[in-house]
């Protein structure tokens, strides 16, 4: 490029400069022109390059995929349209110029300054309108895409003999079976004699068993008639002990009545200070008030104790007994529920068999009616050659 300038204070130049691009210090993140763009060598693999789009290009999407990935796609957009809103409203706050600061003695307030003035009010004005609307229709579901055939067709023959030979593949087989019947016999054999060893010995048990019973019931009849014969001579050792001490004591008896006879009086006074006749004010209270009313006292804390424990029991009875009928509820929702899905269950099945047999129906007809087409169509051709 040349680029000329004449004036008539100075004389004219010519600037010549062939055209670049400008360097920065920032390393770019991508070649800057494609001739500048690495090349693919030879050892790279082209799996792990990431400008390559991985997944089946011809994969059929359903309806509800389809659906989604739609509505997918549009609140992307919504939400990306709603955070440019955002966007432009914060900078529209931040580029408005704020109001300064009121001087001293002074005060801001609020006023209008559009083009008309305008009643303020708390609430605004309201209006009720009508008005009548075409009805829209839903946007039916997309299609889903079928792949248009492609390739050639091709087909081979095969001969008798090519693929399975009965007499030759029939030996491993043959051997397998005879092998396995031969061993499942082996076990059955085995099966009946280990179970003729177990019964012989059961009953080898058993009779050993028997006799061991014998013998267990001979020795505690033993035991028993000698703890009877004990217990015989114990009463009899008692009996006669208890004669002796009664004879023992009536020979004192006798012998002490003679003793007081002789001292009376003192004999008297000391024994009805023994017995208690001759007793002290301050025992005796304690023995017939205080004694008594402590046990008055115990045993009505105990009482109260004990239908406080009766009461608690009565709770946790009713308690038991009210989880026992919420876990019976629960159980009989469940089977109901379980009916129910059993019955729903029933009756896609029956919608499903009467859709089966509706398209099969349509089938027969359809087959029959291009039946009816080719047998007229052949009575044509027929009566067309007759002609």
């Amino acid at each position: 490029m040349s680029v000329k300038t004449a004036t008539n204070a100075q004389p004219s130049y010519t600037f010549t400069s062939s055209p670049r691009a400008l360097k920065t210090n920032r390393k770019p993140s991508k070649p800057l022109y494609r001739e500048d763009e690495p090349t693919l060598s030879a050892t790279k693999n082209i799996h792990n390059d990431p400008r390559v789009k991985r997944g089946t290009t011809i994969k059929a999407l359903s309806a509800a995929q389809a659906q989604k990935i739609i509505k997918e796609t549009e609140d992307a957009a919504k939400e990306a349209r709603r955070q440019e809103r955002l966007k432009r409203q914060r900078e529209a706050l931040a580029n408005r110029p704020a109001t300064p600061e009121p001087v001293s003695g002074r005060t801001h307030i609020e006023i209008q300054t559009d083009e008309f003035l305008v009643e303020i009010s708390d609430r605004p004005i309201e209006k009720e309108i009508e008005t009548q609307t075409d009805p829209f229709f839903d946007r039916p579901p997309t299609p889903v895409f079928v792949p248009q055939k492609s390739g050639v067709d091709v087909e081979t023959q095969i001969l008798e003999g090519d693929l399975f030979d009965f007499d030759r593949e029939v030996e491993p087989v043959l051997s397998v079976l005879v092998a396995k019947t031969l061993e499942q016999s082996m076990l059955e054999v085995r099966e009946e004699e280990e179970l003729a060893a177990m019964v012989a010995h059961q009953k080898e048990f058993m009779f050993r068993r028997a006799e061991e019973l014998a013998e267990a019931q001979r020795l505690e009849d033993q035991e028993r008639r000698r703890e009877e014969e004990k217990a015989r001579r114990v009463k009899q050792e008692s009996e006669r002990l208890e004669r002796e001490i009664k004879q023992r004591e009536q020979a004192e008896a006798r012998n002490i009545a003679h003793k007081f006879l002789q001292d009376l009086q003192p004999t008297v006074f000391n024994t009805l200070n023994e017995v208690g006749y001759f007793y002290d004010p301050v025992l005796r209270d304690v023995e017939s008030n205080f004694v008594p009313w402590l046990l008055d006292s115990s045993v009505a804390e105990v009482s109260k104790q004990q239908l406080a424990r009766k009461l608690l029991d009565d709770l946790l009875k009713a308690a038991a007994a009210k989880g026992q009928h919420r876990y019976e509820e629960a159980v009989r929702l469940a089977r109901e529920l379980e009916l129910l899905k059993a019955k729903q269950k029933e009756e896609q099945e029956q919608r499903e068999r009467e859709e089966k047999e509706r398209i099969a129906r349509e089938l027969a007809e359809k087959l029959a009616q291009e039946e009816n087409e080719e047998e007229g169509a052949a009575e044509v051709a027929e009566e067309d050659e007759d002609e």
